[in-house]
């Protein structure tokens, strides 16, 4: 596909690929490869600059679909796996790393285990005596946790893939 095409045309070919797999699958088989928030990724790179860099993961974002509207039957969860490892990855790995998006809740679950053995430490350390044994780092840490996911939430940052 022609870059410029790409560039200016990107909206419009991103709509017509939804309608053609709306047309095709039901909308269950819609929400398990992510339709929706797939449009929103899309239409969120759209915007990003410089286009020259954001090109390629527009591509990967159109293929993906494009792994779908000419298949012969529905996919079954391997290959819808296949599929996302092989088009989103490198989609979701750069917006990982540079616009604070997330895929999952494992970043909760990673501090509070950092919390869970700091407490533990000044346990074993004997510090806590002072504080009555409250598990202060972990309950701090989730604290913050909770507090960021739902600000990422409510910009639209967390995907469920």
């Amino acid at each position: 596909m022609d870059k410029n095409q790409l560039d200016n045309n990107f909206e419009y070919i991103l709509d017509k690929k939804k309608k053609a797999l709306e047309n095709k699958y039901s909308s269950d088989y819609l929400e398990t490869i992510n339709l929706m928030q797939l449009m929103f990724i899309g239409n969120y790179i759209n915007g990003l600059k410089p286009k020259s860099k954001i090109r390629e993961y527009k591509q990967y974002l159109l293929n993906y679909f494009s792994q779908f509207i000419y298949s012969n039957k529905e996919l079954n969860s391997i290959e819808i796996v296949n599929a996302k490892k092989e088009y989103l990855e490198p989609l979701l790995s750069y917006l990982n790393k540079y616009h604070n998006f997330y895929t999952n809740n494992l970043l909760i679950y990673i501090r509070v285990t950092f919390g869970v053995i700091l407490d533990l430490v000044i346990i074993i350390i004997g510090i806590a005596k002072f504080y009555y044994y409250i598990p202060f780092f972990t309950l701090t840490i989730l604290l913050f946790s909770v507090i960021k996911q739902r600000k990422l939430k409510q910009q639209g940052k967390i995907l469920y893939f």
